[in-house]
């Protein structure tokens, strides 16, 4: 294992043994976790919040230096604790900033530890390397109380994640905790486990982008904070993918839709399309719901990258006359009308409404 390697699994050990203390401490609790990058903090930070925030709960941080200064510390936890819903925990930053302000700042938190235990909640500290040294001195026994040993984070996520252990943890627990989308996870399971032993056997990349990482970038593509994952994959096997073949095409503009590389995605919604008209001149019962579906996607495009609701509802009237007299004969097609549906009332419209104005037209 090289030193990369092994720091991008301490990082994602260190996230997971945060993200339990959160979720599995039902009373008080000190952790504490050393950084001297407020980057690395903010992003740590940022992740166990959207962890967290998956499973009902929010965590709340606190920066001591960008706090009331009239206010003492622990009641500004004590206020913020009765005015935040559904609050799991406190993440407690600044403390270098803040001593220089109020240099027995650690002394008073040392004092009124009873009172942080009082408050019922999980805690975790972030210290700098020197302000640990402080803390040993100065608050000896309430780092004494933590949990669990000290959390070290060198350096951020995205610098050291090159196996994508980190982003691969989030993506995991995110489907796990998130029941709209759980369905996903044994399969986003076996195709990572399908493209790491691929890579490690060097196997033809034409292979491994057709065969797994499509399927994996469709998936990535539902679930949130899954940016990462998708880019660096795109990066490696974007040019390996057939894109003679639609179905490849749409999966593709899906992922660049996802991270926001608007142009490229609808250059593929715009060649699937085309590829799927043509195909349905020739045969139309196998390619119309393809014609469809690509429509719908192209509506969605109009909706959330690019808002254009004239073009979106033009997108969505098309499929419709298409999908509305299969649906007896191709009964899959129902989610279609369904997924159109859902995007007429993302719009406002009532469905029901809007196929009626479209019959009268027709």
């Amino acid at each position: 294992m090289t030193g990369i390697d092994s720091a991008s699994d301490e990082y994602a050990d260190n996230l997971k043994i945060a993200e339990r203390f959160f979720l599995k401490t039902s009373r008080s609790g000190f952790l504490f976790a050393v950084c001297n990058d407020e980057l690395v903090q903010r992003e740590v930070n940022s992740t166990l919040q959207f962890l967290s925030q998956g499973k009902g709960n929010t965590l709340h941080v606190h920066i001591f230096q960008k706090a009331d200064k009239d206010v003492p510390p622990l009641e500004q936890l004590r206020r913020l604790k009765q005015s935040i819903d559904n609050l799991g925990g406190f993440i407690l930053s600044g403390l270098d900033s803040a001593l220089f302000q109020n240099p027995y700042l650690l002394v008073q938190l040392n004092f009124g530890r009873e009172v942080l235990s009082e408050l019922g909640l999980p805690i975790l500290f972030w210290l700098s390397t020197r302000t640990l040294q402080r803390i040993s001195n100065e608050a000896i026994d309430l780092y004494n109380q933590r949990v669990g040993a000290n959390l070290y984070f060198e350096q951020a996520a995205e610098t050291i994640d090159h196996d994508n252990a980190v982003s691969r943890y989030v993506a995991q627990d995110t489907v796990h905790s998130n029941v709209s989308i759980s369905y996903l996870e044994a399969r986003m399971k076996l195709l990572q486990q399908q493209l790491d032993e691929a890579e490690q056997q060097h196997r033809d990349p034409v292979v491994i982008a057709n065969e797994i990482v499509l399927d994996l970038l469709s998936i990535y593509a539902q679930i949130p904070g899954t940016v990462q994952l998708i880019r660096q994959m795109m990066e490696r096997y974007n040019g390996f993918i057939d894109l003679e073949k639609s179905a490849n095409a749409v999966i593709l503009a899906k992922a660049f839709k996802y991270v926001g590389e608007i142009g490229k995605a609808f250059g593929l919604y715009e060649k699937a399309l085309n590829s799927y008209r043509d195909l349905a001149k020739t045969n139309p019962q196998t390619y119309l719901p393809d014609v469809a579906m690509t429509l719908i996607n192209v509506g969605w495009f109009y909706h959330d990258a690019v808002l254009d609701k004239q073009k979106s509802l033009e997108s969505v009237s098309e499929a419709l006359r298409i999908i509305l007299p299969l649906v007896e004969k191709l009964p899959y097609t129902q989610s279609y009308a369904e997924s159109t549906f859902k995007l007429l009332k993302a719009w406002g419209i009532d469905p029901e409404e809007f196929v009626k104005q479209l019959a009268m037209h027709e």
